[in-house]
């Protein structure tokens, strides 16, 4: 079914850029990334389990909250990159 094939490859998309935000933003900022990265884990849980459960409206809370949270890793991860960028800026001067 391409419908299918099309939702998991977003899916896995997601999955790719939230690690990448993750590696980024825990270089300068470890604990908050860790605690955005379990809850983004268990948002992506909740929109799983409503979606199984109540179908396509069940999705709505884990959706929100994992965007919510997407958007928060980053702005954790723009943050750690100036600050590496300045860093190396000083270092270079």
């Amino acid at each position: 079914n391409l419908t299918a094939l099309k939702d998991s490859f977003e899916f896995r998309l997601g999955i790719a850029s939230c690690l990448a935000f993750l590696l980024i933003a825990g270089l300068y900022f470890p604990i908050p990334a860790a605690a955005v990265g379990v809850g983004i884990t268990v948002s992506r849980f909740i929109y799983a389990c409503g979606y199984t459960m109540n179908g396509p409206g069940g999705r709505v809370v884990g959706a929100l909250l994992n965007d919510i949270l997407v958007l928060g890793l980053f702005g954790l991860a723009v943050t750690s990159s100036i600050f590496i960028y300045k860093a190396a800026a000083i270092q270079i001067d």
